[in-house]
């Protein structure tokens, strides 16, 4: 689907991870209050993040030839991320907590994303 080499389409998913990295070890005291359920952050950051993984599972060169094996590469990749970074949160950041409710917002917004890219390749709009 998409021709690049491997490490173009790192790129977008690796400068994503990373934001989402420095933005959840930042102390809580340098955040800024935000308006909006952090709940709600997690989840649209990895819909995002999911989005980037997406792309990059059509890269010929990972040899993911059906949707089953991309969904799977995005799931386990975006999940684990989530979780290694509350994980750090939990046990190296002594002004951040981990906490379960935001590994499943991001799991939903992994899961949403991927639906939404399912149904936009249904009606081949992708």
């Amino acid at each position: 689907m998409f021709k690049s080499s491997l490490w173009s389409s790192i790129y977008p998913s690796l400068i994503w991870v990373l934001i989402i990295l420095v933005g959840s070890i930042l102390p809580s005291s340098n955040v800024e209050e935000i308006e909006v359920s952090d709940k709600l952050l997690h989840f649209v950051f990895y819909a995002i993040f999911s989005f980037f993984l997406f792309l990059l599972s059509h890269n010929e060169t990972l040899g993911l030839d059906n949707l089953i094996k991309k969904w799977t590469f995005v799931f386990t990749i975006g999940t684990t991320a989530g979780l290694s970074i509350e994980f750090i949160q939990y046990t190296l950041i002594p002004s951040r907590s981990g906490e379960w409710l935001d590994v499943l917002a991001n799991s939903i917004g992994l899961i949403m994303m991927l639906s939404i890219m399912y149904l936009l390749k249904r009606i081949s709009v992708l």
